[in-house]
């Protein structure tokens, strides 16, 4: 789990304490998203980076791809499609 006291606020909004609205989040690791968040999830649409440079820009439900999105892993290998509950369907 991240740490959310490292948080870097841009253009966020806070609800009852939680991320809420449009924001980004740097974890330690240096990993980050942007994108939308709903009750301290990353919920909507939006973009995150880990650390080994994979690469994730889509939907969010609860913290979990979800709907429409494109991965592009470490190694350049890229899935672009659709994602339930953080697994990608079909054949991209």
């Amino acid at each position: 789990m991240g740490a959310y006291h490292d948080i870097r606020k841009h253009g966020r909004t806070w609800a009852n304490g939680q991320k809420h609205g449009v924001g980004k989040y740097v974890w330690p690791s240096r990993a980050t998203y942007t994108g939308e968040w709903k009750n301290g999830y990353m919920h909507g649409m939006g973009a995150f980076q880990s650390l080994d440079q994979t690469f994730y820009q889509g939907g969010w439900a609860m913290d979990k791809k979800h709907g429409l999105g494109k991965k592009i892993y470490a190694n350049g290998d890229t899935y672009e499609g659709l994602w339930n509950q953080g697994k990608a369907e079909g054949p991209g």
